[in-house]
This record gives C-alpha cells, structure tokens and sequence, in this order.
C-alpha cells in the first residue's frame, strides 16, 4: 500500500517518527493528529518483578495456549531477561530496576523528543522518564473530562480530505474519458442517449447519471490500477523469493561446511563469495524496502526472544559455526515473510477480482 500511495509524486504521505518501536510510533503518530496530551501507559521500560511480560498481556497470555512440558514459562521469562546485558535505572518506585540497553533507547527517545503539548506518564511500575511527570491515570480522567466534540471533528476532517482526494481523481478522470468520447461524435451521442432515458427529465438526469457515472469510471480505473500495482509487486516477490531461497540452502550449506572445516576448506571460500553476491543482490533488491522492513522487525523478535536460544552449545562456542547458524536463521526469516505477504497479496487480488 506504501509503494501505491507513493506512486503520487505531487502528494505528500507523510511520515511518523521512527523511535525503535510501535509506542514510540504511536506517540509520533498523536501528535500529527493534533492529541491534545501526550498519555504513556504500561511504558514500564524495564522488568518490574523479574517480569518479562506484565499480567494480562498479551505476550505473557499466549503462554496459556503454547506452553509445555519442554517450553516453560519461566524458562522464557529468563530468556527474555537475559537476552542482552542487564542494565539498572532508577525505578518509579524508588531504588533501582532491572532493564537494558535496548529499552533504554526507548526511554531516551520519550525524554529527549520535542513536547509539544503535555505528556503524562501513567505508569505505577517502571523506570522514571526524566521530564515527564508520572500521573494517576484515574485521577486524570476525573479532572480532565474526555472532549468528544474534539474528537469528532478530527474525524470529520479526516474524512473531508479523503472524500475530497477520491473526488479530485474521480473528476480529473472522468474528464479525460469525456473528452475522448467526444472526439466520436456517434459514440458520444449514444451515451448521452443512454443517459437521457433513465429518467423523466432528460437534462436532469443526464447530470445526475454523468455524475454516477464519472464516479463509477473513476472507482474503476483506481482498481484497475491498484491490480496492475499489486500484479507487478506479485512478480517481483516471486523473482525475489527465488534469490532469498538461495540464500537460505547455500547459508544451511556453509554451515555444514564449516562444521567439518577440515574436509572443505576450498568450498568454504568459493560459497562464502557466492553468500556476499547473493547479500547484496537481496539488499539492493530496489522496490521491495518494505518486505525487508517488515522482516528485520521479525529478526528483531527473534533476537530479544531467543535468537540465542536457537544456538547449541557448540555454535557459542565456535564463533564462525555461530555466524553460519544466523546467517540461515536471518534467510529463513526473511523468506518466511515473502512467501506470507506473496500469499496476502494474492488474496487481495482474487478479492478485487470477485467484488
């Protein structure tokens, strides 16, 4: 959807604040729809209780349904813990609380980015956010009664620019089409004809259809154009996955090699060069940014959720079997997520095939 609204040039999407993560996001995103205060919720940054997950989330939630004999919870809550170096930040309830660097980032991005309206920290738990003052979320309510009015109408206007956005486009394309019809004198004739006796009144309706119908040829040329998009991003996902499925073998291959490093010293190196062709043809792949952004935040998960977790013994021992294991844990990852969006994107075209 990114690479069709892009495809605009004289319109700006616009963009939010990229701080690491999707509350920093959404903070980014309140505010360019005009939030009046800033409010933090379960923005704990850190393990209060020795916690990975607070009750009732819904990452600690899904343990209800998948957790076994072999996967414990609290075997998890310890990987999770002690995924990267622990870190320790003064905590809302005074002293210290564990955390690390990776939320710490976070936390940096929360005090140091510009406040334009007041923010509030609703957390009971956590560490401090130097700068924001840590408020209770009951009394806030109480004191600071809900504007619906307000509410109403960002979403008013949020629905007058999209109307007024399909309007211009039904319009521009209408045009075009009207003015082509025109240069046929007698093809012209017969569709004005056509409209004309759909009801009593000739002129009346020839405007009112003209309208429909100006609406109706629009709608259509923008799926049309969205299917041809959606078509030619099919095709380059295929042609993409093929590159990233070489990427996986030849990684699972290497890491075979490197295993027995004796008996294939000369097949290391040879495939090792293969492995940065292929890198870079997958890096460079323009186009398909957004399939590599969606799957670095899959490779993300795996790192704070056991990345090492999927290492024996021997692979933390031995640094180069190590790097191979994770070369084919990053490839398999990322074609796991081309092959889920090639499978979403077909979908949606058979959708709009049918309706």
């Amino acid at each position: 959807m990114i690479r069709i609204l892009s495809s605009k040039p004289e319109e700006e999407i616009g963009a939010v604040d990229f701080g690491g993560s999707v509350s920093t996001n959404a903070v980014s995103l309140a505010e360019k729809m005009g939030a009046r205060n800033i409010l933090l919720v379960g923005q704990d940054l850190s393990f209060p209780n020795k916690l990975a997950h607070c009750k009732g989330a819904v990452l600690e939630e899904r343990f209800n349904h998948i957790e076994s004999r072999k996967l414990r919870r609290e075997y998890h809550n310890h990987k999770q813990m002690t995924a990267l170096p622990v870190k320790k930040a003064a905590s809302i309830q005074g002293g210290e609380v564990r955390t690390n660097e990776k939320l710490l980032i976070f936390k940096k991005w929360f005090e140091e980015h510009p406040k334009k309206n007041l923010w509030f920290n609703f957390g009971k738990d956590g560490v401090v956010l130097n700068g924001i003052p840590n408020s209770d979320f009951l009394k806030y309510i109480q004191e600071n009664e809900c504007d619906l009015r307000f509410v109403e109408s960002i979403r008013s206007q949020i629905l007058f620019i999209s109307e007024k956005g399909l309007e211009s486009d039904f319009q521009s394309n209408f045009l075009k089409e009207k003015t082509t019809l025109e240069k046929d004198e007698e093809n012209f004739s017969s569709y004005k004809s056509s409209l004309s006796q759909a009801s009593v009144s000739k002129t009346n309706s020839f405007s009112k259809n003209e309208d429909d119908l100006a609406q109706n040829f629009s709608r259509f040329m923008l799926k049309k154009k969205i299917l041809s998009e959606l078509n030619v991003l099919s095709d380059q996902l295929k042609v993409f996955i093929e590159k990233v499925t070489q990427g996986r073998i030849l990684s699972d291959r290497l890491y075979l090699q490197v295993k027995e490093e004796n008996r294939f010293k000369d097949q290391i190196l040879k495939n090792l060069k293969e492995m940065d062709r292929i890198d870079e043809e997958v890096s460079s792949r323009k186009g398909l940014t957004e399939i590599l952004g969606l799957s670095i935040q899959r490779t993300v998960l795996m790192i704070t959720e056991g990345y090492e977790g999927g290492l024996t013994l021997e692979e933390k021992k031995n640094e180069r079997l190590g790097i191979a294991k994770k070369s084919f844990l990053l490839y398999q990852g990322l074609e796991e997520a081309c092959k889920l969006h090639s499978k979403l994107i077909l979908k949606t075209i058979q959708r709009m095939k049918l309706s």
